[in-house]
């Protein structure tokens, strides 16, 4: 499901990704003037990417956005909903064990960037969710099928074949 963000949606997402995370004086990337191709490399551009997931989540389920559930045991948006974002588009669902213990869902994405033709700020597109604890399991379970890791003892990649699509059944999320 192909979500589009408001011009001000995207830039209350910069905003945040910048104000959230810790600049480095010495970053070569500091003489652009916060300019967002130069970032793409830099931990505000991967916070940026962050953002624009949780929110597009937030904007399709029609649930608040918690900016980026900073507090401890705090979901991305509603009360139990953890955004991931994929780097490439045939990424896993990512799901940490800390989840497991919140009964989260979490919801896989898939940001646009910027160096594609035809890139409109704030594109993504939402892939699937499935619950925290259940997709922990599962994940462990059918590695050997190749669609499934085990990342290290508290981080499991669930594949994308197993996840749910979102339809008219998303709003009881």
């Amino acid at each position: 499901m192909l979500i589009r963000l408001s011009e001000a949606d995207d830039d209350i997402c910069w905003n945040y990704a910048k104000k959230i995370t810790t600049h480095r004086p010495d970053h070569p990337t500091y003489a652009t003037g916060y300019n967002r191709i130069s970032w793409e490399d830099d931990p505000v551009y991967n916070n940026y990417m962050a953002a624009v997931a949780e929110m597009a989540v937030a904007r399709l389920l029609d649930k608040p956005w918690n900016g980026g559930g900073l507090e401890a045991g705090m979901a991305d948006v509603g009360p139990n909903i953890e955004v991931r974002h994929a780097k490439e588009r045939h990424y896993g669902l990512v799901i940490k064990r800390k989840d497991c213990d919140s009964d989260f869902w979490n919801v896989l994405c898939y940001v646009f960037d910027h160096r594609w033709a035809g890139y409109q700020p704030g594109e993504v597109e939402v892939i699937g969710y499935y619950n925290a604890r259940e997709g922990y399991l599962l994940a462990g379970q059918c590695q050997a099928e190749h669609c499934c890791y085990i990342l290290n003892n508290y981080t499991r990649a669930l594949g994308q074949r197993h996840l749910r699509r979102f339809q008219h059944e998303h709003r009881r999320l």
